[in-house]
């Protein structure tokens, strides 16, 4: 639903860098319509997004973050290990470690994606445990769990979701025509 437009939107047109023609003008038209504000408005949302919503409907996520200091070595190794466990459950990894991120085969997103993200899932400044955050397909926090990464428990766990469980009717029922 577009927000109710004011005469002064034809000046935040102007701020924003659109030219306009007298006060009769397409453009001053178009600002008084509330398309304008429409338009700031999904801007706006947009640049302002949760970094992760790009994945919502389509892949499950776990999101980890370590502290300063903290061997990762052997949850790369495990990722790797387990790479074709982890696609066929449509998982991505975000590392989100509050240093750098150190996960080889993470998403990456920037500093201030991160940021968001870390606010978003409440991991806290300095912490001194890995923490791991499992977000199901529809953006929920489905599990969490610190200094251990359980990946088989949380295979099964993910296999007992209902959307995984359809997942799994379906590849069944193809795997079967012809």
């Amino acid at each position: 639903m577009p927000i109710q437009s004011s005469k002064n939107d034809t000046g935040l047109f102007r701020r924003m860098g659109f030219p306009v023609i007298g006060s009769g003008s397409f453009a001053s038209t178009f600002a008084r319509s509330g398309v304008l504000s429409t338009i700031i408005g999904i801007v706006c949302q947009s640049a302002f997004a949760a970094p992760l919503d790009v994945y919502r409907d389509e892949n499950r996520l776990i999101v980890m973050s370590f502290p300063q200091g903290a061997a990762v070595e052997n949850v790369n190794a495990m990722l790797v290990l387990n790479r074709d466990k982890i696609e066929e459950r449509d998982l991505k990894i975000v590392d989100v470690s509050e240093v750098a991120q150190r996960i080889s085969t993470a998403v990456r997103l920037t500093p201030e994606q991160t940021d968001v993200v870390r606010r978003q899932l409440r991991l806290t400044a300095g912490e001194t445990n890995p923490s791991f955050v499992l977000i199901g397909k529809d953006g929920g926090e489905a599990a969490r769990s610190f200094n251990i990464l359980d990946l088989e428990k949380w295979f099964a766990f993910i296999d007992e979701m209902p959307m995984r469980r359809a997942e799994i009717l379906e590849q069944k029922k193809q795997a079967l025509e012809p």
